[in-house]
């Protein structure tokens, strides 16, 4: 068998390292990390102002008086939110049939809470099984059945 080469075991008295770390390497490393990152500063904003020339944005032609280009999808969405408040108060607030066909009608919500506060919500259908409110009430009474 070939013998392992023997480690040579430094000593450890001094405690502490005994080289220093490269100053000038570390301070050619923080230049050349600034540069990089000036250089990419600056490309980015010359890609900007490309960009920005060929695409001009929407919200400064609607500043300078021009409407914005077809297909204008929404041009007044605070108004038109207005609207969407309006119609979905008027459904919400009023009366009106769901499926005439089927006798489905539709109540303010205001009289809806006052008929579930006086009736209550009807009883569940009956599942195929337990529902998790069964389910704890059974072992919480087998718990305490238990010795």
């Amino acid at each position: 068998m070939p013998e392992e080469p023997r480690i040579q075991k430094k000593s450890t008295t001094a405690g502490h390292e005994t080289t220093d770390v490269n100053a000038r390497g570390v301070a050619w490393s923080a230049v050349a990390l600034v540069i990089i990152i000036a250089a990419i500063f600056f490309a980015l904003r010359c890609l900007y102002s490309v960009f920005t020339d060929q695409h001009p944005s929407t919200a400064i032609a609607s500043q300078n008086g021009a409407p914005s280009p077809e297909p204008r999808l929404q041009v007044d969405e605070v108004r038109d939110l207005g609207r969407l408040h309006e119609h979905e108060d008027s459904i919400l607030n009023s009366y009106g049939w769901v499926d005439q066909k089927a006798g489905i009608v539709r109540i303010p919500i205001e009289r809806a809470m006052d008929i579930v506060a006086q009736r209550g919500l009807p009883a569940p259908p009956p599942g195929p099984g337990k529902t998790r409110l069964e389910m704890r009430q059974e072992k919480a009474n087998a718990e305490k059945s238990q010795p």
